[in-house]
């Protein structure tokens, strides 16, 4: 009569191999036939499940087993500093400002993120410049310093509605440089001056 070690050893060969021959089974016929797939969310990330190219729902990070036409995209809801570069803008009466911004933002909604655009970080930098064209474009250059003070929470006022379309939300916006340009002169047409008239010699 076999012992009790006997069958708990028997019962765990029996459990690993059966173990190895699912999961060969799994890898052979996954080649061939739509199986059910494991994907994994790195740390300090969010996932958005996919099925069929239309989001289903966010998951944090883990590892999950999906349905065969499922994917997850993954995106950093981590504070990300930013830093728009230098350049030129005009203010309501045409003083010339060179100004750049830092700041920090976040992505507040997955979905939006992966599914609005298909560049949705480039899309907020360009909607942050608009609004840093439009804010200074309401101010006045005779007060450069109130404009100084004011341009971040006008801009922030702007873009946050626009960016909150991507997914994501601006937690700060501060002047990183900010230098005065002078007035721009507007072009005056003149009037052309006629060629002086010249008169022949000779007897008249």
């Amino acid at each position: 009569m076999a012992s009790s070690t006997d069958i708990l050893t028997t019962i765990a060969v029996i459990f690993s191999f059966g173990i190895v021959l699912a999961v060969l089974a799994h890898r052979f016929l996954g080649r061939y036939l739509p199986m059910p797939h494991r994907l994994n969310v790195p740390p300090f990330k969010t996932g958005v499940i996919l099925l069929r190219d239309k989001p289903v729902r966010t998951v944090p990070t883990g590892t999950y087993w999906l349905s065969p036409h499922s994917t997850i995209l993954t995106c950093d809801t981590r504070s990300t500093p930013l830093k728009l570069a230098p350049e030129e803008f005009l203010t309501a009466d045409n003083f010339g400002l060179r100004i750049s911004l830092t700041g920090h933002y976040r992505i507040t909604d997955p979905t939006a993120f992966v599914t609005t655009s298909s560049n949705a970080t480039g899309a907020f930098f360009l909607e942050l410049t608009q609004s840093l064209r439009e804010s200074t474009q309401e101010f006045s250059g005779h007060n450069p310093a109130f404009a100084r003070t004011a341009l971040p929470d006008r801009i922030q006022q702007l873009v946050a509605p626009r960016a909150a379309r991507l997914g994501i939300t601006v937690d700060s916006l501060e002047i990183a440089e900010y230098v005065p340009l002078g007035w721009l002169k507007s072009a005056t047409p003149q009037t052309p001056v006629p060629p002086p008239t010249t008169q022949g010699f000779g007897p008249n």
